[in-house]
């Protein structure tokens, strides 16, 4: 089995459990880890990450480290976490460079280096991942490590929102809308905070809502912006809640 079969084909914990008894393949052994990661069952997607790192699988080293930075299903340890993060990025885990950019970059860390969060970001970036295109574009765009450049960080932020990242859809989203590295464009802010809206992203949800309320790149619509206000609301978002407590007071 290979990885392009494991990844256009979903299969179940069951399928993949009964693959992995006939060759303890580290390739299904990580993404049975993946599985029960994505459940919050963090002892036993530790538990089949250890196995797949142990036989040398670099993606497996990735996952392992994740559960080692954030102490789930294990006890945190950073120095454990660097360790397989490097291994695994060094032998070319996009997963493995993503997840050590992110400890180089993290305040838990006490040996933080954003110079090499930077170095990091960028190689997992330039192959494809949405997640360091989304930490990319956000170095860009505050200036961290680097010189601001919200250009440029429109650009990261694009690669990964046609990924589907909802987070990098709502910052195309906005940039679109304020102009910032791009040309304005109400259409196209419209376009992707309703990509990220439809993904549940609250502060999208809220801000598509602010458009329909004022009219812009879509007729008004009052109702549809208290409905959005109220899903960002919903989830915690402070500026859903204040904009639905505003519309709700106000008498035409």
């Amino acid at each position: 089995m290979t990885a392009e079969n494991l990844k256009h084909k979903e299969f179940s914990l069951d399928e993949l459990s009964e693959k992995e008894k006939k060759d303890h393949d580290p390739m299904i052994q990580f993404y049975l880890s993946g599985k029960y990661q994505d459940k919050e069952i963090y002892e036993i997607s530790f538990s089949w990450a250890k196995k797949s790192a142990d036989q040398g699988y670099a993606d497996g080293m990735g996952r392992l480290g994740w559960h080692y930075m954030h102490g789930c299903g294990c006890k945190k340890d950073l120095k454990k976490a660097f360790k397989l993060f490097k291994e695994g990025a060094e032998k070319g885990s996009i997963l493995a460079m993503n997840n050590l950019a992110i400890l180089f970059n993290s305040d838990d860390n006490p040996e933080q280096n954003k110079s090499e969060a930077l170095k990091w970001y960028k190689k997992a970036a330039e192959k494809g991942s949405s997640d360091a295109q989304y930490n990319l574009g956000q170095m860009y765009y505050y200036g961290e490590e680097v010189e601001m450049n919200k250009t440029e960080a429109f650009k990261w932020y694009l690669l990964a929102a046609n990924q589907g990242d909802e987070d990098a859809q709502f910052k195309v989203g906005t940039m679109y809308d304020m102009g910032e590295g791009v040309t304005e464009d109400e259409n196209e802010a419209f376009g992707w905070l309703t990509r990220a809206a439809e993904q549940n992203c609250a502060h999208a949800q809220a801000m598509l809502g602010l458009m329909y309320e004022k009219g812009r790149g879509v007729p008004k619509d009052k109702d549809e912006a208290r409905r959005l206000y109220k899903l960002a609301a919903d989830q915690g978002d402070f500026h859903g809640l204040e904009m639905l407590e505003a519309l709700n007071s106000y008498v035409d």
